[in-house]
């Protein structure tokens, strides 16, 4: 499984670039969605606590159903009652990309196997095992374990770095903006 830095991570790259692009992006007005757009990114990952409080395993019910698009459809449809639709297949895509991302995930980058995930559930079509692997999955057994510190520093490092990066660029175009209104 990914990490939630990379679902976050691209969830957030995804909702906050069209804004940026037309220069309309603020932190303070746009923190919230930033802050929801990260959260509806690693809903699915949510069956591991389910999982460790109902069964003692963390693994009892990981990628099952909260990791197919029917979950990702079903939470659009409940976020309907106080979304308005066009907000509703934002939360669909969100919610659907983790499936996507899980599904390129594996524990070598390359033309080699992915996770097997069910995204079709409860369709009787199978696993899909994606033949490429985009991202670096951490291993359930031993959370500490030098390969997962060395997955968590990786994607730190390529995904909170840029997000800081952002953020500094955009706060000193304000600030720059600010100095410049004032005439000093």
């Amino acid at each position: 499984m990914a990490t939630p830095i990379v679902h976050a991570g691209l969830a957030m790259i995804a909702v906050s670039t069209p804004f940026y692009w037309q220069r309309q992006f603020s932190l303070s007005k746009y923190g919230a969605s930033l802050a929801a757009a990260a959260l509806l990114a690693c809903l699915p990952d949510f069956d591991l606590l389910v999982s460790l409080l109902c069964t003692g395993d963390i693994r009892t019910w990981h990628f099952g159903i909260s990791h197919s698009y029917l979950f990702a459809l079903v939470t659009a449809l409940v976020c309907r009652s106080w979304l308005p639709y066009d907000k509703c297949w934002w939360v669909f895509g969100l919610v659907a990309s983790h499936v996507l991302i899980d599904s390129l995930t594996g524990a070598e980058l390359g033309w080699h196997s992915a996770v097997e995930i069910h995204p079709w559930w409860p369709l009787p079509v199978g696993a899909l095992q994606a033949p490429v692997t985009l991202f670096y999955g951490v291993y359930h057994g031993n959370w500490l374990a030098p390969y997962n510190m060395q997955v968590v520093s990786g994607d730190l490092l390529a995904f909170a770095l840029p997000a800081a990066s952002v953020v500094a660029v955009v706060l000193v175009e304000k600030l720059s903006a600010r100095v410049y209104r004032q005439g000093g």
